[in-house]
């Protein structure tokens, strides 16, 4: 430490550089004059006094490292229990590597071993998720035990029954079998716990309780006697493998563990900045050590992926194309869904929209960052580089702010942190620039933005940062507002905005000879207004994206270009450059590697594109503003659980971090989490906005896959799983009335809609021509996920078919018995039969309830999931029925119906409208409802 004032008297960047990655977030207290007094007295036992909880080493610095490493050795060599302690621990240790030696096992030379060692804590310890059962103490370390091995339990448990799943395949030993054997009853009790901590640390491995103290002073302690990292590990999944990882500190939870510097290299006079062990071999193999992994499976030669590829002899497009790689430490290569290079002919490529409008001056794209979440960022951003991509024009990136990601203390602040924009080919394609940049080229009197000198300065601070709010001081409109007053700007307006959605066109003859009809352009936007590329768009200098209309949709149903070679190319630019960054595929392909080793181990396969083994989920449990499908935990389980194979591991993306929610799951299947992967795939080195990215990724390969519908984070998942071309019957929603979707929906969408994503966008996209459907063989997939022969569904319409009979003879006699249009004499003959109303009412009940039960059983329905749905039957026709008051709320009601409705083949839609709607509101309800065929309209109910 330095005397003096503090921190002003440091006049060493290297010193001040070293105090910052010491203290991190921490205020900082300098030894000084105001300490130099008689008496220093810690005030540490109040609500409001600070606590001493911490370890010396990561709370006093000692900027001078031999003065560093002198006092580490003082605490070593002086702060050590007594030899009463040590004594009695020793006698301990001795007896258990008698055993040990009894049954095979060495002693190393430094007399550790013969015996391993575990801290179970039980009780008195706030963090909850970690006091784990006896079962997954066993499963989490079964791996690092030898044969017969003993292991020595330190534990606070009473309760020995409790260590019975450990104690089926290993021998146990507490501290209280050596009472007698070393005179255990004439120590004072409060030296038991450090004894137990002596014997504990001379295991030949330990295995402990995250964020005990008490197992944190054992791996100091092993740190001294100089064991291998490698020896130690954590109870606790996600935190296993801490000790094995570099740094010597971090930043929070420093008491959760004990650190390296405490130890490593304090004999000499140097600070030690990196690890001296390198890694080596873990006994838990390759799932727990990357650098074990082996070779992955060779990749195919062939650029067609999967269900999603052509012949070569159809994609001319790709010659002289290979597959991408992914800069990493591993080998991780088959993530790479894109071409890097990409073929010849889109290499020399010009979009004939360059060529139309060629130009001499600069051309710019600027936009707001969409307010919604990184995949609505995403979505928008997409757009722009596409049509940046076909037109020339320069993106420029909007000022860094929050991105609204999963945290709201965001430490990313810009687009560039994901994608990578530098590389030449990129830069051939869509050159972009900073907001700062912009200002500095343009802000000027020679330059598009001519901006008043004294507002330049104001203008490039808040091109560099700004906030989304109007109200903030920094706001980032008062950078727009200069761009959008230049005198040629104009404003994009289309997209989707409170009056109106938009599609965009591009067509070369409109473009040369202005919009027209077109029945190509009305099947592609369908109710959606078409804004066409025309010389209007062309011209100005600077088109401005600005807030009132957004750009929530996907490009390829946003965007077309009516040459199916330019719609082709503009996907392949997206799949082969929009992708994310190698930092963020190479943690992803650890996780990816390390599961699959797992899943290798349990005898499942890896297919031929290097995906599955596993199968994945992502479950969204918060803000999604559509609560349908934001099930309970039963009904994901119940709604999935016949996809998934016996034993297979299940990865889960989530925002739930209630483990529980999930017990359903894990009474089946070993499950797997990103944060199961914090150590092994070095995810604290990586921004943790990255890290819902890296959860795409992941679930993105497993074999199977169920996501929750209008999720844009599912969404993205399925798009990935298109471009590494598994099949459309790998694919599933949780939400039952879609749990179909990928397989029997549509193929693309005429709206700016997001609920899901459109094979559209990755079939066929490296041909020459439009593709229409998929080019999987059609199969008749059950409510079990089933297979489905032709004769399975032929039964299940005619069990339909025969309860829809019994509901329609059930409704004619209930008309006959009240009077009603069937006829008097009729419904005397139905009198003399003795049928009472009650019991033809019954009897329609029943039917009813028949072919309710048809549909739920045969058809995939649960009650709850679609206890809204009103059927009926004109004997040969299903209906469902609906009501409405046509207020909007109703509208979307409906809409989310059609789900339910459109599951159950053979069925019609009957919109009962109520009285009390004008008649443009009831116009507007049968719009709605009636693209459903057959449609009826009980108007007005």
């Amino acid at each position: 430490m330095k005397t003096g004032t503090g921190q002003s008297t440091i006049t060493s960047p290297g010193t001040r550089r070293l105090i910052r990655e010491f203290c991190r977030d921490r205020g900082q207290v300098y030894y000084g004059q105001s300490t130099n007094a008689n008496v220093l007295h810690f005030q540490t036992s109040g609500d409001n006094h600070l606590r001493m909880l911490n370890h010396f080493y990561t709370t006093i610095y000692f900027t001078n490292p031999a003065i560093d490493n002198y006092y580490k050795r003082f605490v070593r060599d002086f702060v050590r229990y007594n030899d009463i302690v040590f004594c009695t621990a020793g006698k301990i240790v001795q007896l258990l590597q008698d055993e040990g030696k009894e049954r095979g096992f060495d002693v190393d030379n430094e007399g550790a071993g013969g015996y391993s060692a575990l801290h179970v804590r039980r009780g008195d310890l706030q963090y909850k998720e970690v006091v784990i059962s006896a079962e997954e103490w066993y499963n989490n370390t079964a791996k690092l035990w030898r044969p017969k091995e003993l292991l020595y339990i330190a534990t606070d448990e009473k309760d020995k029954s409790f260590f019975d799943p450990i104690a089926r395949h290993h021998d146990l030993r507490f501290l209280g079998d050596y009472f007698d054997k070393v005179g255990l009853d004439r120590l004072d009790n409060n030296l038991l716990g450090m004894v137990e901590i002596a014997v504990a640390s001379r295991g030949r491995i330990f295995v402990g309780t995250w964020h005990s103290t008490f197992s944190g002073y054992i791996c100091r302690m092993r740190g001294y006697y100089g064991v291998s990292k490698m020896s130690n590990y954590y109870s606790y999944w996600p935190r296993r493998l801490s000790m094995h990882k570099w740094p010597a500190t971090e930043k929070a939870n420093y008491e959760a563990r004990e650190w390296q510097s405490a130890w490593l290299g304090i004999d000499g006079d140097e600070y030690i900045l990196r690890d001296l062990e390198p890694n080596s071999n873990s006994p838990l193999g390759a799932a727990a050590n990357i650098s074990l992994l082996g070779d992955p499976l060779p990749r195919p030669t062939h650029l067609s992926r999967g269900f999603s590829g052509l012949p070569m002899e159809k994609s001319p497009a790709l010659v002289g194309a290979s597959r991408g790689r992914i800069s990493c430490d591993i080998d991780v290569d088959s993530l790479a869904y894109w071409n890097d290079p990409q073929g010849k002919r889109d290499r020399e490529f010009v979009s004939p929209f360059r060529q139309l409008t060629s130009t001499d001056k600069r051309q710019y794209i600027t936009f707001w960052q969409d307010g919604g979440r990184f995949n609505n960022i995403r979505m928008a951003f997409e757009i722009i580089m596409v049509y940046a991509a076909a037109t020339g024009r320069t993106v420029v990136l909007p000022p860094a702010q929050n991105l609204h990601l999963e945290f709201d203390d965001s430490t990313v602040d810009g687009l560039d942190h994901f994608y990578s924009f530098e590389s030449a080919e990129f830069k051939k394609r869509v050159p972009v620039i900073s907001m700062a940049e912009f200002i500095e080229l343009e802000a000027n009197q020679k330059g598009l933005v001519n901006l008043d000198p004294k507002d330049y300065g104001r203008v490039l601070q808040l091109s560099l940062s700004c906030e989304n709010r109007r109200l903030s001081d920094v706001y980032c409109g008062e950078v727009f507002e200069r761009i959008v007053n230049a005198s040629n700007t104009k404003a994009a307006n289309f997209g989707m905005s409170n009056s109106e959605d938009t599609c965009l066109i591009f067509d070369e003859d409109v473009f040369k000879n202005g919009p027209r009809k077109s029945a190509d352009f009305d099947r592609f936007c369908g109710g959606r207004t078409p804004v066409f590329y025309t010389r209007e768009l062309a011209d100005p200098d600077i088109i401005y994206f600005g807030m009132e209309y957004r750009l929530l949709s996907h490009f390829y149903n946003f965007i077309y270009f009516t040459n199916p070679i330019l719609d082709n190319y503009m996907k392949r630019f997206v799949r082969d450059f929009i992708h994310y960054n190698d930092s963020i595929f190479c943690a992803a392909g650890k996780i990816v590697r390390s599961l699959q080793q797992e899943a290798i181990e349990r005898g499942f396969s890896i297919d031929e594109e290097g995906g599955g083994g596993y199968s994945s989920l992502h479950v969204r449990r918060s803000d999604l503003q559509y609560k349908d499908v934001l099930i309970s935990e039963d009904r994901w389980w119940d709604n999935t659980k016949e996809l998934w194979k016996p034993k297979e591991i299940l990865y889960i993306a989530t925002d739930e971090r209630n483990r529980m929610f999930f017990d359903h799951f894990a009474a089946k299947h070993e499950l797997r989490f990103l944060d199961d992967y914090i150590d092994m795939a070095n995810l604290s080195s990586l921004a943790k906005e990255h890290l819902g990215m890296i959860d795409v990724i992941v679930a993105s390969r497993g074999r199977a896959f169920a996501g929750t519908y209008y999720s844009t984070f599912t969404g993205y998942i399925t798009r990935l799983r298109g471009y590494y071309g598994m099949s459309k019957y790998s694919t599933f929603y949780s939400w039952l009335p879609v749990k179909y979707e990928m397989q029997n929906g549509d193929f693309s969408a005429s709206s700016n809609e997001f609920k899901r994503e459109y094979p559209i966008g990755w079939i066929g996209i490296d041909g020459d021509e439009k593709v229409f459907r998929d080019n999987e063989e059609e199969r008749n997939i059950g409510a079990s996920g089933v297979e489905k022969s032709a004769n399975t569904t032929d039964n299940n319409n005619k069990k339909v078919a025969d309860a829809a009979n019994g509901v329609k003879n059930s409704t004619i006699l209930l008309e006959r018995s009240k009077g009603g249009k069937s006829g008097g004499s009729k419904v005397s003959k139905v009198q003399h039969h003795g049928l009472k109303t009650s019991t033809v009412t019954n009897a329609l009940a029943r039917g009813i309830r028949s072919l309710e039960e048809t549909i739920i059983n045969d058809l995939g329905f649960l009650p709850n999931e679609d206890g809204e749905m009103e059927i009926t039957s004109d004997g040969t026709t299903l209906y469902t029925v609906f009501s409405t008051d046509c207020g909007s709320f109703q509208h979307w009601q409906s809409y989310l119906l059609f789900f339910s409705a459109m599951r159950v083949r053979q069925l019609g839609f009957i919109t009962r409208i109520a009285s009390g709607c004008t008649e443009e509101e009831q116009q507007e309800a049968r719009e709605w409802h009636q693209e459903v065929k057959p449609y009826k309209c009980d108007c007005v109910a």
